[in-house]
């Protein structure tokens, strides 16, 4: 420890060389790994968990096949002794165990190896020196409310991301939540959000906030609007910066064409909102990384889909961080 400090006042640059050295490590580890295709790291995975995923799959198809007869049963003997009101109740209370049992298996269950093995691996294919954890998401803190104008009651999240890059790139599923109340006092929610989440730090402050998405419900009238020279963007995005100048030259052609591309393939809503040193991002994917029970969990077109949302998310922090740090302001 008094080595430590020491070195820290008579070689005060050598700590700083310490963290850009380790950050080209970092970048260098994500390059090698990005170099493999997308068929590459699907081989290694399935490899891994595609027998074991697949047999618990297949176990708890079995159970619910089960459990559907049993209900048959059960209603018919309900039709025969005409007792209507318990079949609604029976079916009530079939529909929930169903839904409790099914959401516990896949997430807590065996059906965490979904999440511990398969896309864990797939994190660490994008995120190499990344952290994931299943159970734990971005706090309600650093969820930009006021910016995608989310005026929820209720906040749940999971699947937390936490990279050990220069840009501290955090991100995780969402839900959130706008409770309502009826004439007859009877509380309800309503889903607000559904999606990935998140934030990261820029390298240089901008000294302006910006907002990109692809909703399209806002009036192109807006003072703030940022008209751009690309019809296809027009059509697709709204754009809304207090600095036009600054916003036009982070617009630039590579960029716009990287979001297009993001709602292409992505195929959801996105909004990115860029506030002075930070980008807060949202993707309107509903539910994500998680094991399904009747679709094929394993197959190339459900595995795909969760690695391109994770190579976006870094693909485009990336790009505006890259183009934020040549602007002059």
């Amino acid at each position: 420890m008094i080595c430590s400090f020491y070195m820290e006042i008579i070689y005060p640059n050598l700590y700083i060389f310490r963290d850009k050295f380790l950050t080209i490590c970092y970048s260098y580890i994500e390059v090698q790994n990005m170099a493999k295709s997308f068929n590459d790291i699907y081989n290694e995975v399935f490899s891994k968990y595609g027998d074991e995923i697949n047999k618990i799959q297949n176990s708890t198809k079995k159970k619910v096949k089960i459990a559907v007869i049993i209900y048959c049963i059960i209603l018919l003997a309900l039709i025969l002794l005409k007792m209507y009101f318990a079949i609604i109740q029976c079916s009530i209370f079939y529909l929930v165990i169903s839904t409790i049992i099914i959401n516990l298996t896949s997430r807590y269950g065996n059906g965490n190896k979904y999440k511990t093995g398969v896309i864990n691996d797939l994190v660490k294919a994008v995120y190499p020196s990344s952290e994931y954890n299943y159970i734990k998401g971005i706090p309600s803190s650093k969820y930009n409310k006021r910016a995608f104008k989310d005026h929820y009651d209720r906040y749940s999240s999971e699947d937390l991301v936490v990279t050990n890059n220069a840009m501290n790139l955090e991100f995780s599923e969402v839900h959130t939540e706008v409770e309502s109340e009826d004439s007859d006092g009877h509380t309800t929610y309503t889903t607000s959000f559904s999606g990935i989440a998140g934030l990261c730090d820029l390298r240089k402050n901008i000294n302006t906030n910006l907002y990109i998405t692809s909703n399209r419900a806002f009036a192109k009238s807006n003072k703030n609007n940022v008209r751009v020279d690309m019809p296809e963007f027009e059509k697709t995005f709204d754009v809304f910066a207090d600095n036009k100048i600054t916003a036009m030259g982070l617009l630039t052609a590579d960029v716009m064409a990287e979001l297009l591309e993001m709602k292409k393939n992505l195929g959801c809503m996105f909004e990115i909102a860029v506030e002075n040193d930070k980008i807060y991002f949202r993707m309107h994917t509903g539910n994500s990384f998680e094991m399904t029970i009747f679709k094929d969990s394993m197959g190339v077109e459900q595995l795909k889909k969760y690695y391109d949302l994770l190579v976006y998310v870094d693909r485009i922090t990336k790009l505006l961080d890259k183009h934020i740090q040549a602007l002059e302001i």
